[in-house]
C-alpha cells in the first residue's frame, strides 16, 4: 500500500466516472511531499459529462431548492420563470468562478470516491454563496468521516485551476495546507447539523466540560466575554474575584489530542488584581 493509499485511499479504478476517465500515478513520497497525479485516459464524453453535470447541480442546489424551482416554473411559465431564476440562481456566469467551482467539485468527488467510507459528509458551501459570481472564502474542500465513533477524521483541500502545471502554484497550495489551523468551514458545516443531526453536531462541536474545577465559568451557546476588545466565544474564565486562591479546571480529553493551542489574557473590565501564572498539566506533569 502506498502512502497515498494510506492518507486518501486507493485510486477509485472501479468508479463509473473516475475509473473510466482518469489514470493515476503515485509519486515516491518524502517527509514533506506525497503526490498523486491524475491524467485523462479517455475523452470527457457523455459517459463522464452527465454524472459530473449532476454533481455540479447538487453542489449548488439542495434537493429542496430544486423542488421549489420546479414548482415555481410550473406556476410562472418559461418567460416569467426566466426572470425569476436570473435573480435567484446559484450557478455562476463568471468564467473564472465557474472554472474554480468545477475544480473544487472534481476534487471533492474524487476524494469521496477514494476515501470510500460509509459515513462521509461534506460542505455544500456553494449553496450558501451570497454572491454566486465571486469565489467563496474558506476551505475549497472539507470532508468529515464519521466512521470512527470516538473521533471524526477531517479532510481539507485546496484547488487551483491552471491550463498548465505551475510549480509555484503547487508550492503555494502545499504551504497553505501545511499551516496548523482549524478548517475555516468546520463551524459552517457543524451549524448545518445543529437542528438536523444532534449526534454529528456534538462530534464536530467537541466541547468538554471540566470534571473538577474551582472559580471556573464557561462561555458557550453564543455567550461571550471580551478580551482586548474582541469577543471570546466558546471560552472560559478562571476566577472573576479578587482572591489569591488558586483557580483551576481539570479536563478529561480521552487521549484524542496531541496538541493544545489557546489564547490567554485578562478579561476586559476585570480590574487590576496583580499578576498570575498560568500552568498546564498533563497526566499530573507540568508541561
Amino acid at each position: 500500500m502506498s502512502r497515498q493509499d494510506d492518507i486518501l485511499g486507493p485510486h477509485p479504478s472501479k468508479h463509473p466516472v473516475f475509473g473510466t476517465w482518469l489514470d493515476y500515478e503515485d509519486k515516491e513520497s518524502t517527509e514533506t511531499s506525497c503526490v498523486r497525479t491524475l491524467s485523462e485516459k479517455s475523452v470527457f464524453d457523455e459517459v463522464v459529462m452527465e454524472p459530473f453535470a449532476k454533481c455540479l447541480i447538487d453542489f449548488h442546489y439542495s434537493p429542496a431548492s430544486i423542488k421549489a424551482l420546479k414548482k415555481r416554473f410550473e406556476k410562472l411559465g418559461f418567460k416569467e420563470f426566466s426572470t425569476y431564476y436570473a435573480q435567484s440562481r446559484k450557478l455562476p456566469r463568471n468564467v473564472n468562478t465557474r472554472k474554480g467551482n468545477a475544480v473544487e467539485v472534481l476534487m471533492t468527488e474524487y476524494s469521496l470516491a477514494a476515501i470510500d467510507k460509509p459515513d462521509l459528509t461534506y460542505a455544500h458551501r456553494f449553496r450558501y454563496n451570497p454572491n454566486v459570481d465571486q469565489s467563496m472564502k474558506g476551505d475549497d474542500m472539507l470532508i468529515v468521516d464519521f466512521s470512527d465513533e470516538s473521533r471524526p477524521t477531517i479532510y481539507i483541500g485546496e484547488a487551483k485551476f491552471r491550463k498548465t502545471v505551475d510549480k509555484a502554484v503547487l508550492e503555494d497550495v502545499k504551504m497553505s495546507l501545511a499551516k496548523d489551523k482549524m478548517p475555516l468551514s468546520l463551524t459552517f458545516l457543524r451549524d448545518r447539523y445543529e437542528n438536523v443531526d444532534g449526534n454529528k453536531y456534538e462530534k464536530l462541536d467537541d466541547t468538554y466540560e471540566p470534571y473538577n474545577s474551582y472559580n471556573y465559568e464557561a462561555y458557550t451557546n453564543g455567550n461571550y466575554f471580551k478580551m482586548g476588545g474582541k469577543e471570546q466565544k466558546k471560552s472560559f474564565t478562571l476566577g472573576q474575584d479578587s482572591s489569591w486562591d488558586e483557580k483551576f479546571a481539570n479536563f478529561n480529553i480521552e487521549g484524542k489530542y496531541n496538541k493544545l493551542t489557546f489564547k490567554v489574557g485578562k478579561m476586559d473590565g476585570a480590574g487590576n488584581h496583580g499578576d498570575f501564572d498560568v500552568k498546564i498539566y498533563s497526566e499530573g506533569q507540568l508541561v
